[in-house]
């Protein structure tokens, strides 16, 4: 078993970066998916399980496609399946890249879906302002843009090429030309 971190953050104090998705391999590994990209790739992450903190130590990490594999110091094959489906954390000091930038132009040609699973469009365009970047998709025929902010773009599935996207009502009508 491992220790506790030591001062015990919650979730709310610390900034999440991806998800262990499942164990992998035969000698502990887990694939990890991270919604960020690291200037440095980190030496731990913390995990909650059970409500408690733990520092998870990564020993080898191997690149896999948009995702990693990763093998942590004192976690055998038999313990890795309890850490699947494991939120990763780490501390706020950790310097970690604009996903914006990272990613706004592989976007083009994606799918945009609102949580409700309804396809809206396809992207066409990212138009990079000083302040905010907008993405442009087609609807019904209709250009429409909208600001690239956390609270509308809630996903980005890069393997399924989908953007999980919540839209405030009547946004779409905004940009229809009348």
């Amino acid at each position: 078993m491992i220790t506790p971190y030591v001062f015990s953050p919650t979730p709310d104090e610390l900034t999440f970066v991806g998800k262990l998705i499942k164990r992998i391999g035969k000698r502990g590994e887990l694939l990890a998916s991270f919604s960020v990209q690291f200037k440095v790739f980190p030496k731990a992450f913390l995990i909650f399980q059970q409500n408690e903190c733990f520092p998870i130590i990564v020993e080898t990490v191997t690149p896999r496609n948009e995702d990693f594999i990763i093998k942590f110091e004192r976690i055998s094959y038999e313990q890795a399946v309890e850490y699947s489906n494991c939120n990763l954390y780490v501390l706020p000091d950790v310097s970690i890249k604009n996903n914006k930038d990272a990613v706004k132009n592989t976007i083009i040609g994606f799918t945009l879906i609102n949580e409700g699973g309804e396809v809206m469009g396809i992207v066409t365009d990212i138009i990079e302002n000083l302040h905010q970047d907008i993405i442009c998709f087609n609807h019904q025929e209709q250009e429409v843009m909208f600001p690239w902010v956390d609270n509308f773009v809630l996903k980005i599935h890069h393997r399924k090429k989908e953007i999980i996207v919540d839209l405030p009502e009547g946004i779409i009508q905004l940009n229809y030309k009348k």
